[in-house]
């Protein structure tokens, strides 16, 4: 989810400088959800399910061909699915430009054989674009401009006027070597409240909503998120934070798209491989940077640790507190 966010940046930045340019983007359903309006940006939604294996692709390829109009594929993925759909086409007379992703790169920093910082995941997709022949760069942001209501909530929960810190958490990422871990999550939460700050918990899935709902009824002046609005009312919501504290995940480029201060928190990622909060790397949270080559690190933090070093015990709450409060 993270790196289609990414692509709404680039998207509209385009569409800005080549107002005779129409782009049809296609992605998953939700993920189409909240991909701006824009009479030059057609969203077409696929559900992949009608397109397995193949066969499936060719398929889609096929009915893309025959129902959209356009002259340039630009793939952004760069995975088997895609280099499928873009192969067959190129065989319709398609011009094909294709994301350089990196891989070599981001495979020498992740094994601590390179500290070098790599190009943000936009400024790849810029690349392509410009391959194309569409050159641009982007806005200062911020680039989703959420409308949804969200009186219900607020006045369901005694929100309806602001007179303290609202502070966002989402605290899962897609997987849990990335994650700051529930307890160290709790005693953000009840030095937040000590201070009289309100805060909100974020996330998604049975199981996240299961976690929070119980931290929420623990602790007053914590409301539960997740699972009670939509998520058109979450960015609504997100948008009338102070900040949001997340993982390296898809809150946190979300929360930096609304335009809100987004602290983030990394342990099995690192940001040097491009992937770090747009506008916000000042208040990215690491381990010390003595204790940096101890953490076991992959591309999207899948891998578990291959040692006794626990990053998670090597960021404290008050490094967290720390950068809510200081600009």
């Amino acid at each position: 989810m993270g790196d289609v966010a990414l692509t709404i940046p680039v998207l509209l930045a385009v569409v800005e400088k080549y107002p005779e340019v129409n782009l049809t983007f296609v992605t998953r359903p939700f993920f189409a959800s909240f991909i701006p309006k824009h009479p030059q940006i057609n969203v077409v939604s696929i559900d992949l399910n009608n397109y397995k294996g193949v066969f499936g692709m060719r398929k889609l390829a096929k009915e893309l061909a025959k129902n959209y109009t356009f002259e340039t594929v630009i793939d952004l993925h760069e995975v088997l699915r895609t280099k499928l759909i873009t192969g067959f086409l190129k065989l319709k007379g398609k011009q094909i430009f294709t994301i350089d992703k990196g891989r070599k790169e981001k495979k020498k920093v992740i094994s601590h054989q390179s500290d070098k910082q790599l190009p943000h995941t936009t400024k790849r997709y810029l690349d392509v674009f410009s391959k194309a022949g569409f050159s641009t760069k982007i806005s200062e942001g911020p680039w989703l401009f959420p409308t949804e209501s969200i009186s219900e909530f607020l006045t369901k929960n005694m929100l309806d006027s602001k007179n303290e810190k609202w502070i966002g958490i989402a605290p899962f990422a897609a997987h849990e070597e990335k994650m700051w871990g529930m307890q160290n999550v709790e005693n953000l939460i009840v030095e937040l409240i000590n201070k009289d700050y309100k805060v909100f918990l974020f996330g998604g899935g049975k199981k996240e909503i299961d976690a929070l709902k119980i931290v929420s009824e623990k602790y007053k002046n914590s409301f539960l998120v997740a699972g009670e609005i939509t998520f058109g009312q979450e960015l609504s919501l997100i948008k009338m934070l102070d900040c949001m504290v997340a993982m390296d995940s898809s809150n946190m480029h979300i929360s930096t798209l609304v335009g809100i201060k987004t602290i983030s928190i990394w342990g099995a990622t690192t940001p040097l491989a491009g992937f770090y909060p747009l506008n916000n790397q000042n208040y990215m949270i690491q381990v010390p940077e003595t204790d940096k080559k101890k953490l076991t690190l992959s591309t999207y933090g899948k891998k578990a640790s291959t040692n006794n070093y626990i990053w998670q015990e090597n960021i404290s709450v008050l490094d967290v507190i720390n950068k809510i409060e200081n600009d």
